[in-house]
């Protein structure tokens, strides 16, 4: 048990300080003991009383440190003194002075305001996002709401926000007229939930120009991180899923199939047997290391062409991501349990 009555001084490994508390022999000052831990001690609680720096001598018992010691005892009411002394005692720390520098500490640490509770951190969420291949001259955006049944070909997402794996968030943009008011709130969306500590894993999901969109989403966020190397944390897709990724009808160009740094894994399913005209077929994805981190994605291309059913030429595209849920999903559900 220590003789101390602070938690700060009652450490067992301030041996000297507690000699120093029971033997007039034990004093600590210049020439006295005045190397090791306990001068840190000492001069520790000097620096938070007397609001004085001792860190130029800090650990060895010097000028300063004299000082400070002589300057605290005479603060005590009455000063700390032998009782034939008339002016300031020696700089030196004895019984008096280690069992009052005890006392000072232990007022501190009773009248400390208690410590602010701590923040609560903030709940995650996977982020969930789908981009369609539907021609909606509309569009539609779908917010924080499993889709209806309405739309088959949100099928994996639709599985994905049934499961009770863990919280997740939704988003879909739906229409080819909408196309880049999708990109550019899909990547607003993961800005904010990652630049608010809210994301946990961010999983994108493409069919058809869906796809191309996908692909975009990820060259925009790498253009993003451009910003915010340094200073804020990266952007990324940890799991982004195409099927039959094809160029947009609403602005035909050749698709871009360079996986950008941003994506940390592309699965990519496609067949190259498609509709004849618009280019609406898939083909394989080519990995481009990041410009702003070490990364380089992971790209697994599969080629489903065998497993499509091609009763009828025209619908062979849209026939593949009927054939793919159960892929994706359990993708999907991989990345998650990771």
């Amino acid at each position: 048990m220590s003789i101390f009555e602070s938690d700060y001084f009652s450490q067992p490994e301030y041996k000297a300080l507690e000699l120093c508390a029971v033997d007039d022999g034990s004093n600590i000052g210049i020439g006295r003991r005045d190397t090791g831990n306990h001068i840190k001690r000492i001069q520790d609680a000097l620096q938070v009383i007397m609001n004085v720096d001792l860190s130029s001598e800090y650990g060895t018992f010097r000028q300063k440190t004299a000082e400070a010691v002589r300057a605290y005892k005479e603060s005590k009411t009455p000063p700390i003194r032998q009782p034939w002394q008339t002016g300031p005692d020696d700089p030196i720390v004895g019984k008096r002075t280690i069992k009052a520098l005890d006392l000072d500490m232990l007022s501190r640490e009773r009248n400390a305001p208690p410590p602010p509770p701590p923040k609560p951190a903030n709940p995650k969420f996977n982020l969930l996002l789908y981009f369609s291949g539907f021609v909606d001259p509309g569009g539609e955006d779908i917010t924080n709401e499993t889709p209806g049944d309405g739309f088959w070909m949100l099928a994996p997402m639709r599985a994905m926000t049934l499961q009770p794996v863990s919280r997740n968030v939704f988003r879909a943009w739906q229409g080819s007229l909408m196309v880049d008011k999708g990109i550019e709130a899909a990547a607003a969306f993961i800005q904010e939930d990652v630049d608010e500590d809210r994301a946990a894993k961010v999983i994108v999901y493409g069919f058809s120009a869906g796809g191309s969109n996908a692909l975009d989403l990820g060259r925009k966020l790498e253009q993003l991180n451009e910003g915010r190397k340094g200073s804020k944390p990266l952007l990324k897709i940890d799991l982004l899923v195409t099927v039959d990724a094809a160029e947009r009808t609403d602005r035909p160009r050749k698709i871009d199939r360079r996986v950008a740094g941003s994506i940390v894994k592309n699965v990519n399913y496609f067949q190259k047997r498609g509709a004849p005209s618009g280019g609406a077929r898939g083909d394989l994805h080519i990995p481009v290391p990041s410009t702003t981190s070490d990364r380089t994605p992971q790209v697994v291309n599969i080629d489903k062409s065998k497993e499509v059913d091609f009763f009828d030429r025209h619908s062979q595209h849209g026939q593949i991501e009927k054939v793919t849920v159960p892929n994706a999903t359990a993708d999907m559900l991989a990345e998650l349990a990771e």
